[in-house]
């Protein structure tokens, strides 16, 4: 009579689920004979397996984290729509940028040419001996100030241009 316990348990936990197995070897099987009746109590060889699964009916932790997540999610949404919000306002901006730019560089470029034109008939007056050298110098002078404006001008709205690819991920102006 001799009980061998050979627990070859395979036991699988997965979140709530688990399982055993254990196989029972015996010298040979149990036996019963009563009436002449011979009755086999336990076999040789034995197999039982059990199969374990627990759910939780409540569970507060499972529901603070679902509306933490929920939260977490109508924050992220909200920065998104935000982020975009902020991108478009740009866009826009660096868009009328370029174009007041635009007029300002013609504004200056029309500057330019009525100071040439001044600058022309003030010096063509000193030299026909009709006007005076301060006119020739004040008139050289407000050309000189407005090309610079206008060269100046040309940088911003280059400028602009890039700023304004860049916000709409172009590669050039």
């Amino acid at each position: 009579h001799l009980n061998i316990y050979i627990p070859q348990s395979c036991s699988f936990h997965f979140n709530f689920i688990s399982s055993n197995v254990i196989y029972t070897r015996l010298d040979s099987d149990r036996t019963r004979t009563q009436g002449g009746v011979t009755s086999v109590i336990a076999k040789k060889s034995q197999i039982s397996a059990n199969l374990n699964l627990s759910v939780p009916l409540i569970a507060p932790q499972r529901w603070v984290q679902w509306s933490q997540i929920a939260a977490n999610l109508r924050s992220s949404e909200a920065s998104n729509q935000d982020v975009r919000r902020a991108v478009a306002l740009a866009v826009a901006r660096a868009y009328l940028t370029v174009i007041a730019q635009k007029r300002t560089v013609d504004t200056n470029h029309r500057a330019v040419d009525t100071d040439r034109a001044h600058y022309d008939f003030a010096h063509t007056r000193f030299e026909g001996g009709v006007g005076n050298r301060l006119d020739d110098v004040r008139a050289a002078k407000q050309l000189a100030s407005d090309e610079n404006r206008l060269a100046s001008s040309y940088a911003l709205l280059a400028r602009a241009r890039e700023a304004l690819a860049v916000l709409v991920g172009q590669d050039q102006p």
